[in-house]
């Protein structure tokens, strides 16, 4: 972790340049434009699902059977 200034926390990722998968992960989150902001939706995605992205309870719908229910976020 590195701190810019006092306002600011940079958190690191890596992806592993022999894994296929993380291989295709990268490729995906460089389309985005705002990397750091891609990120910060989904962990509060993550947040406000009690952690169904994190424990891929979303993912595992989605290969069952495509709903887009699953998907919706009650504020």
């Amino acid at each position: 972790m590195t701190i810019l200034g006092q306002k600011h926390k940079v958190k690191s990722i890596h992806f592993d340049t022999t894994d296929e998968i993380e291989m295709d992960l990268l490729r995906y989150a460089e389309t985005k434009k705002n990397f750091s902001r891609y990120i910060k939706r989904l962990i509060h995605a993550d947040m406000l699902t009690d952690g169904a992205v994190e424990d891929l309870k979303i993912i595992n719908k989605v290969k069952k059977k495509y709903d887009p229910d699953d998907f919706k976020i009650e504020l």
